[in-house]
């Protein structure tokens, strides 16, 4: 719930950027499964600042830089990075709702 409040509070990249947030990406694309982090500056050097962060508009604007794949995941983190498990993690979970 915490993820979904951080969310509607800080909709834009520039928001984001001023409340120190980070997004992460993570391919879905099975044999792949990249994760990274995202620069926020370059996307909003990009984008701009009003660009919406919230997942359904901006997933369909990444493409993994692994694979290629356009089945793209965002998530909102306050850390910088995140454990190596955590693609694993967001896996199972994407599973479960299918």
């Amino acid at each position: 719930m915490r993820e979904k409040l951080i969310a509607v509070r800080h909709r834009t990249l520039g928001a984001l950027r001023d409340a120190g947030l980070h997004l992460h990406a993570y391919c879905n694309n099975d044999g792949c499964h990249w994760s990274a982090p995202l620069d926020l500056s370059a996307m909003i050097e990009k984008l701009g600042e009003a660009q919406s962060a919230l997942p359904p508009d901006l997933a369909p604007r990444l493409v993994c830089s692994r694979c290629g794949g356009k089945d793209v995941a965002v998530v909102l983190s306050a850390a910088e990075a995140l454990p190596d498990d955590a693609a694993r993690y967001l896996r199972s979970k994407n599973n479960d709702q299918i």
